[in-house]
């Protein structure tokens, strides 16, 4: 992951191909998972790099942008969604299709599902720590 919020999985997802990657993993597929591997590393390698470039070059614009992206992805990974129409897979089962982004509060009535609002805030406030915990010994580790 380069950024929060931009892993891997989420391009999967977003790309479609999450489901044909873990199937492959299921399947021990080695030609289809060393082709994904290799995408992944010749995809890392050149997007640090055009990433650090932009930061060097264009600090503010490049955060400004990034932090785009990463607001931008909460609208596929907000957790609490109302399913308006399903599709179906390749492998004969039902998949969400069109989903409706619904708060908290409403999702019990919308879906007959707790919202399980207090982990997600846990969650959340773990992630928090996390960042800024890393952020604190990172730059303890630029002064010395």
């Amino acid at each position: 992951m380069i950024l929060p919020g931009i892993s891997g999985s989420f391009l999967l997802l977003i790309l479609g191909k999450y489901e044909y990657i873990l199937h492959a993993v299921n399947e021990r597929d080695f030609a289809v998972l060393a082709v994904f591997a290799l995408g992944c590393i010749t995809g890392l390698l050149l997007f640090s790099r055009v990433i650090s470039w932009f930061l060097k070059n264009y600090h503010a614009i490049t955060l400004s942008f990034l932090s785009g992206f990463m607001i931008g992805s909460i609208n596929k990974i907000w957790p609490w969604k109302k399913i308006l129409s399903y599709r179906m897979s390749s492998s004969g089962t039902q998949k969400p299709f069109l989903t409706e982004n619904i708060l908290p509060h409403v999702y019990l009535s919308e879906t007959g599902q707790e919202p399980a609002f207090l982990i997600a805030i846990m969650a959340f406030l773990i992630g928090v720590i996390l960042v800024v915990g890393l952020e604190r010994i990172a730059y303890n580790f630029r002064k010395e």
